[in-house]
């Protein structure tokens, strides 16, 4: 779960910072135009992306947390425990701060 949630936010990254070279290179006019469309249907795709991911990690994290108190009931004290919630929340797939970052990068590029 984390690698692939990690995996998605360095796609996004570097699709990101491909946009915003794209800004800084500028271009002749009529070129332009189309990569202007190429970087909104980019924006688009992004923004589907980063939807997508937050989706990914509250089912996750719900079944994470499922998992977890089943494995509470089914065993007994004395068993190895399993991560706490707390320490679960902590896992790199529910860092909600990467994910508000990005959305506003691509909120800040897309009023460009």
């Amino acid at each position: 779960v984390n690698s692939f949630y990690c995996s998605s936010l360095r796609e996004v990254r570097q699709r990101l910072g491909g946009i915003n070279d794209e800004i800084r290179n500028g271009g002749a006019a009529p070129e332009r135009e189309v990569r202007l469309q190429n970087m909104q249907q980019t924006l688009a795709e992004i923004s589907c992306l980063l939807e997508n991911l937050s989706q990914f990690a509250s089912l996750n994290y719900v079944a994470v947390y499922k998992t977890y108190k089943k494995h509470d009931k089914l065993l007994d004290k004395a068993a190895p425990r399993l991560p706490t919630l707390w320490e679960i929340k902590k896992a790199p797939f529910q860092d909600s701060a990467a994910l508000d970052q990005l959305r506003g990068q691509v909120n800040d590029v897309g009023e460009l």
